[in-house]
């Protein structure tokens, strides 16, 4: 009889732990999170929250271009992005502002598409109330610019307006960017303004993996004052403080941008 009840309770320990969730012979998969083909920021010399990570705004694919003012066949494969954000509301409405940006190890390559069917250009050099391009860049991706004052380890603000207006850079470590050390071409045409500039930065050495910080702006003016202002990425009017500004990654030779 001990022997049969001692069965009887073996039995059904074994259908309780069937019923509770034992190997039932069903396997679990858990879910794999897909990785992001995006790369995220690396710390930069002066980052303090450097678990602050970000994605890569804009890609820069590797690639020379012949700086004459002409969006050629080189600038097909770089990534463009519109100036949208209206920091100065009352732009024209007929204005667009394509940028593209591509580098090599001789230097960064930008090209500027201007949609504008009045281009006005009237002030001072490098004054905002000519119709132009306002560059910024931060090599070194150091956040202690806080002010275009203090735009200095390779932080600059470039003002490309025309030959004699522009000041490359408008604001910035001055003298260690000498008039051969850029190329910087305008071609005014019907219904707008095509602007390409070629430059070697100072504080860096260029190889695919490197990251900045940059920004484009556009300036739409008439007789002498400007009337609207957009930008790529920051939108407000303030040009000081660079960890505001896009964060940009260089591609290798022959990689495409991930396509979001």
């Amino acid at each position: 009889m001990k022997k049969i009840i001692a069965m009887l309770l073996l039995a059904c320990l074994v259908l309780s732990f069937a019923a509770c969730g034992g190997d039932s012979g069903t396997t679990t998969t858990t879910a794999k999170t897909a990785k992001s083909s995006v790369a995220t920021r690396d710390p930069g010399p002066i980052d303090t929250n450097p678990d602050d990570e970000q994605i890569t705004d804009l890609y820069i694919v590797y690639g020379s271009a012949v700086i004459d003012g002409v969006k050629g066949d080189e600038w097909d494969n770089a990534v463009g992005v519109t100036l949208d954000k209206p920091v100065k509301d009352n732009a024209a409405a007929d204005t667009v502002v394509t940028a593209y940006a591509m580098w090599d190890t001789n230097g960064l390559y930008f090209l500027f598409d201007i949609v504008d069917s009045t281009i006005s250009q009237q002030a001072a050099p490098g004054d905002y109330n000519s119709d132009g391009i306002y560059l910024y860049i931060s090599e070194t991706m150091d956040y202690s610019a806080t002010s275009m004052g203090s735009y200095t380890n390779g932080n600059y603000q470039m003002a490309f307006i025309n030959d004699d207006l522009s000041m490359v850079p408008r604001n910035g470590d001055k003298d260690l960017i000498a008039d051969e050390d850029y190329q910087l071409v305008f071609n005014q045409h019907e219904g707008g303004l095509t602007i390409e500039f070629h430059y070697m930065p100072k504080h860096v050495e260029l190889k695919d993996g490197i990251q900045m910080f940059m920004d484009f702006q556009y300036n739409d003016c008439a007789n002498g004052s400007r009337l609207g202002c957009i930008k790529w990425f920051d939108d407000e009017d303030g040009n000081g403080n660079m960890q505001d500004f896009g964060f940009v990654t260089l591609l290798k030779e022959g990689e495409t941008a991930p396509v979001e």
